[in-house]
């Protein structure tokens, strides 16, 4: 399995975006991290697996100050995630399911006036494995909507006939909601304990209240 350097591209609005390979099974190493962002226009820190890759990315330590306006295009914090390259993956191995391998550590992170989340995950559209860490961050309420600051996704939609697996540790986060929502919001499409399967670390809980129990109790849901 060949290691390829990521190719770092700032854009004219100064945001981070890594470009990385979307053909061909690859391991893509990348940090981005200690970045300090005032007032960026669009997504902020952007780290996807798209296609048949394996991919870790650090994105620790970033302060991020957006002053977006509110309600003008829902700008992310830190975007992140895992995709096929064409959409329309149908399990159990569609002529188009990928299955990216996205490991993603988002630690000690100071995020505030995003118009949409400051952190939001999601693994859609694929066959693979999602593992992410999300631990010690500090996210503001974003500027509009009714979503919390935190966000992760897996699956999509009824539409999303995929079957993502993703297994999560979030621990010690301060994130505030909007509109009155928590702080942290955890998406599952479907009520199959085996498609699009999600767990979070330590955790027995398969369903509400059990899962914003087990998260409140380790410093993942704040409400505004």
């Amino acid at each position: 399995m060949a290691l390829i350097a990521p190719v770092p591209i700032v854009d004219m609005r100064g945001g981070l975006i890594y470009g990385l390979p979307s053909t061909g099974r690859r391991l893509v190493e990348f940090e981005g991290s200690r970045q300090r962002m005032i007032e960026v226009v669009g997504n902020k820190i952007v780290a996807s697996a798209i296609g048949e890759v394996t991919v870790k990315a650090n994105v620790d330590s970033n302060r991020i100050v957006a002053n977006d306006s509110a309600g003008v295009g829902g700008a992310l914090g830190i975007s992140a995630g895992a995709d096929s390259v064409v959409p329309g993956c149908v399990a159990p191995a569609g002529a188009n399911c990928d299955s990216p391998n996205f490991t993603l550590s988002a630690d000690g992170n100071v995020i505030s006036g995003t118009d949409a989340a400051g952190i939001f995950i999601r693994s859609v559209n694929n066959l693979g494995i999602t593992n992410l860490f999300l631990n010690n961050n500090t996210v503001g309420a974003r500027l509009s909507g009714f979503r919390g600051g935190i966000q992760v996704h897996a699956g999509s939609s009824a539409t999303d006939n995929s079957d993502t697996s993703l297994c999560l540790k979030i621990t010690n986060n301060t994130s505030a909601g909007s509109g009155g929502a928590d702080g942290v919001g955890l998406r599952k499409q479907g009520t199959s304990p085996t498609v699009h399967a999600s767990a979070v670390d330590g955790m027995a809980a398969t369903s509400s209240p059990g899962v914003e129990t087990y998260v409140d109790g380790l410093g993942g849901r704040h409400r505004r």
